[in-house]
């Protein structure tokens, strides 16, 4: 059991390594050095389409206004939400939210583990 606890531990610093060597390193053929005190250039904001089947002022949807303002506030002007409560987009069919997950038409959408079951069984 001690080992399984070691594997593991190993395994989520290796996984935050390699998040963090995911990180912009600047544009393609630069080594991201660049000179002290010069400022990157700006660079258009993320744009993050977020469905909430949930109807408004559910707990889904006010944990979704809530974590956009922490976003917002950690990082001004970086990212802008796209967010359509009362399954806007998908008529409140958590299938078709999440087919639209798979495509890349929403970035973000919760749902409880049972829906999961539409595709694949071992989730049952």
């Amino acid at each position: 059991m001690k080992k399984r606890g070691i594997v593991l531990s190993v395994l989520c610093i290796l996984a935050v390594l390699f998040a963090a060597g995911c990180g912009g390193g600047g544009a393609a053929g630069t080594t991201g050095g660049g000179a002290a005190g010069t400022a990157e250039p700006a660079s258009e904001p993320v744009t993050i389409k977020v469905a909430c089947d949930n109807v408004t002022g559910g707990p889904w949807d006010l944990g979704f206004k809530d974590f956009m303002a922490r976003v917002e506030e950690k990082i001004p002007g970086k990212v802008n939400f796209e967010y359509y409560p009362d399954g806007q987009l998908s008529n409140n069919d958590q299938r078709t939210t999440i087919e639209m997950i798979q495509t890349g038409s929403v970035h973000i959408a919760c749902f409880i583990p049972a829906i999961y079951e539409q595709f694949d069984q071992r989730f049952q």
